[in-house]
């Protein structure tokens, strides 16, 4: 992740800049700049992910500012820094259209990491879910079987896109209850004409739309060729469990399941283990989905652990399979 900071005051660039290389839980290059000339420079090679932008600077000023930013680089995000005495000016700078703002005297890693997560995410989710290069990928591949089988051209064109999509945005507690993280999910379902559609739950920080898209329609080949009687599905939320921990997680994937309760089920679509998530992940799904309708319900997942209803060489069986092909 690529980070243009735009400051002329030297203790506050000196500050974030230490902030970003040590708090920050995506890694990142940083290139700082005291002046608006030099910043859009920066902007015109291209290659910025994110620019955090002081308004008033010695060659630019107030709003102008932003506007200039804007002007040079559409869909980067911005995020002002601000001092207390120009907090009305921030605020009316999101309104113009600056994604957030920070305050300069109050900041800390927490809320600069926060802050730089969030608008990144918000972006991704503005910008267009579907932009997806797996998402592409399986598209095209589906054309291209689709022409040499000579598939119906209603078919063809009903299954290019899934049939139901949810998208989420939850809250859950990390564990010094006392910073909510919010993060987005989802939950697609190919096809629904062939019975409950079946697919795994990935925790990855890149899952977007697209990719469960893509995953969800290539379960709807794969249970096709072995002649299963399901549909395609995928879920995901965008998250990066590696720095999660096990009480952290259970809270994200109880949260995750309640939001996405009344689309799941035995006879309607069955989670499974995928990317990020294991046995125990399906244990904390299937009690959160048991919890709702009032009594144990084993067939809600598959890739639960054996004592709960699980296949012996389930967690085996992936990487058997890959080791076959």
């Amino acid at each position: 992740m690529r980070i243009l900071l735009v400051e002329d005051n030297p203790l506050h660039a000196k500050l974030i800049q230490r902030l970003l290389d040590t708090e920050m839980q995506l890694p990142c290059e940083v290139v700082a700049v005291d002046r608006l000339a030099d910043g859009l420079g920066q902007l015109e090679r291209g290659a910025t992910d994110l620019v955090l932008l002081d308004l008033i600077l010695p060659d630019s000023q107030e709003l102008e500012t932003l506007f200039r930013v804007r002007s040079a680089a559409q869909d980067v995000p911005v995020v002002v820094l601000t001092g207390l005495d120009d907090v009305k000016l921030a605020a009316h700078a999101v309104e113009a259209g600056a994604s957030d703002f920070l305050l300069k005297t109050r900041l800390n890693g927490v809320a600069l990491d926060r802050a730089i997560r969030y608008t990144l995410a918000r972006t991704r989710a503005h910008g267009g879910e579907w932009n997806s290069p797996m998402f592409r990928l399986a598209q095209q591949q589906f054309l291209k079987a689709a022409q040499i089988m000579n598939l119906d051209d209603n078919i063809r064109q009903r299954l290019l896109f899934p049939q139901r999509t949810q998208v989420v945005s939850f809250p859950f507690f990390r564990d010094d209850r006392a910073q909510v993280e919010t993060v987005f999910g989802y939950r697609v379902q190919h096809v629904l004409t062939m019975g409950p559609t079946k697919g795994g739950i990935r925790y990855h920080e890149d899952v977007d739309l697209g990719d469960v898209a893509a995953l969800a329609s290539l379960m709807t080949w794969k249970c096709a060729l072995m002649r299963l009687p399901f549909g395609g599905a995928k879920g995901g939320v965008r998250v990066d469990p590696t720095v999660l921990s096990k009480s952290e997680l259970q809270r994200l994937t109880r949260r995750y399941t309640a939001e996405i309760v009344d689309i799941i089920g035995p006879d309607k679509d069955i989670p499974a283990p995928d990317m990020g998530t294991d046995e125990q992940v399906m244990a904390w799904v299937m009690d959160t989905y048991s919890q709702q309708v009032g009594h144990a319900v084993p067939a809600v997942v598959t890739g639960k652990p054996v004592v709960l209803g699980g296949s012996l060489g389930r967690k085996e069986a992936t990487g058997r399979g890959w080791s076959m092909s």
